[in-house]
């Protein structure tokens, strides 16, 4: 879908990065619903969408910088994943509601998008690594953003990050890590970050 992506949330100051400097993957939740049809994600400034039911929509070539995370811009290539997920799992109040109105539930991550999302962190390193680069570290987009702090949420974190952590050596930078007014990794999601707040 990269040819039809009209690229508007490319960084103006640094539209391109080398292959060199693409270090980290950020893991995103939509908090929106963006469908099955690719036309659909074209508002949204990601290197990759991955729907409900396992596609893997391609928007942003690895090499551009897009707005999608915050500090992590420059070295990153972000992952949304489609869906609204609360920030902890089991606790409703966490759960971001686009109005006040509004009740949603939170959804479930079904096997089929998990995977999917695995086998493009997987597709990220092996092409990076492919082109004379190196991914070392998976983020949450809440580590660079006080805003985004249910973004991915504990499900998506538990399910994706800490698997990229165990079984393909990446890093998250550790319970102290932030970047710019992000927020640290909290306990809820990872069990070693002891004292670490939502």
């Amino acid at each position: 879908e990269r040819a039809n992506h009209p690229h508007a949330g490319r960084s103006v100051s640094m539209p391109y990065r080398p292959w060199a400097n693409i270090t980290a993957v950020v893991l995103h939740q939509t908090a929106a619903k963006m469908g099955e049809n690719p036309s659909s994600w074209h508002s949204v400034p990601i290197h990759f969408g991955v729907t409900r039911e396992g596609k893997i929509i391609q928007l942003y070539d690895l090499t551009e910088v897009c707005n999608h995370a915050n500090g992590f811009n420059r070295r990153s290539v972000g992952i949304e994943i489609d869906g609204w997920y609360a920030g902890v799992e089991g606790q409703l109040n966490t759960l971001w509601q686009p109005n006040a109105q509004a009740k949603r539930q939170p959804m479930d991550l079904p096997s089929v998008q998990a995977n999917a999302v695995k086998e493009t962190v997987q597709w990220i390193l092996n092409t990076v690594e492919a082109n004379g680069g190196k991914v070392t570290h998976i983020h949450p987009h809440r580590q660079s953003s006080r805003d985004r702090q249910s973004d991915p949420g504990s499900l998506i974190w538990q399910t994706i990050g800490l698997w990229a952590q165990q079984h393909l050596n990446l890093s998250d930078g550790g319970a102290a890590f932030t970047v710019g007014d992000g927020l640290t990794i909290p306990q809820a999601w990872d069990a070693r970050y002891v004292g670490n707040q939502y």
